[in-house]
């Protein structure tokens, strides 16, 4: 609450949080290197300060759509398992469809480029160009980055059809434990 968690939400965080509730259950809050506060000041439209764009990305729950993003996430937290959730995104459309949004690009990043982002990044699936952007971005599978949902997904162990711990093995995402 308070100071610290607006300092979490509306600033750059060059390393991983962790987040404590009064049961003494914990998760981390992961960290944003890849962006820059320089670059985000220079891409940013419709007069958005990079604190606002923070507040605008730490109000959503991001879900990876293909199997090659979550192995570059990976790789970029290579050194430790992750617990990775795979989702009916069916159901997901069904339950939170008002409050999901798509992107053709990777909105928490920055290096090497900073495209430029404001209001019209995160777009609900209705407004969303999904053949233009597979003609842009090389294809069916490139056309979404992210897939976002507005503050939280309550109920994601319904949608959830796998759960599994992975870590890269020879360069591959591995399940090393599947839990569901």
């Amino acid at each position: 609450d308070g100071e610290e968690r607006e300092g979490i939400e509306s600033s750059l965080r060059k390393t991983p949080v962790q987040i404590t509730n009064a049961d003494g259950d914990s998760a981390w809050i992961r960290d944003q290197r890849p962006m820059s506060d320089g670059k985000l000041a220079s891409c940013l439209q419709d007069g958005l300060t990079p604190t606002q764009w923070y507040k605008m990305l730490n109000e959503r729950v991001f879900l990876g759509l293909t199997e090659a993003r979550l192995k570059t996430l990976m790789l970029a937290y290579g050194d430790r398992p992750h617990l990775v959730l795979e989702v009916d995104t069916g159901a997901l459309l069904a339950r939170h469809g008002d409050k999901i949004s798509l992107t053709p690009m990777n909105t928490g990043c920055t290096n090497p480029m900073a495209f430029p982002r404001g209001l019209s990044s995160f777009l609900p699936p209705s407004e969303y160009s999904f053949v233009e952007n597979s003609k842009k971005k090389g294809g069916r599978t490139k056309a979404i980055v992210e897939l976002t949902v507005l503050h939280s997904v309550p109920d994601i162990a319904d949608l959830t059809i796998r759960a599994s711990h992975r870590q890269i093995r020879d360069g591959q995402c591995a399940v090393i434990e599947t839990l569901y």
